[in-house]
């Protein structure tokens, strides 16, 4: 009787030995895929930073060209109305040769 009792007991401890296993083979398991979607999500968001810096970078290079844009029509903006008088007397002045 007691060997069968030792028996029982040990189907017993190797059922729950096997479920244990089980257990932690399922927790392994889930754990790798945790961190193979971890590695994917970094990777994604690395990839995704880049692709941000890289579109920052092109509208600050197009923001540097506007502003070098401007400032040159400024400039053009500035020596035409510091030309402008010289040439309206030139007009005037020629206007009246004409007319004379």
């Amino acid at each position: 009787e007691e060997q069968a009792m030792r028996k029982r007991e040990e189907a017993y401890t190797d059922d729950e030995r096997a479920g244990l296993e089980r257990a932690l083979a399922q927790e392994r398991s889930a754990h790798a895929t945790t961190r193979a979607q971890a590695a994917d999500r970094e990777a994604a968001l690395t990839s995704d930073s880049a692709e941000y810096d890289g579109m920052v970078a092109a509208v600050q290079r197009q923001a540097a060209d506007r502003e070098r844009e401007a400032a040159q029509l400024e400039d053009r903006a500035r020596r035409a109305a510091e030309e402008e008088p010289g040439l309206l007397e030139e007009a005037e002045a020629a206007e009246a040769d004409a007319t004379a």
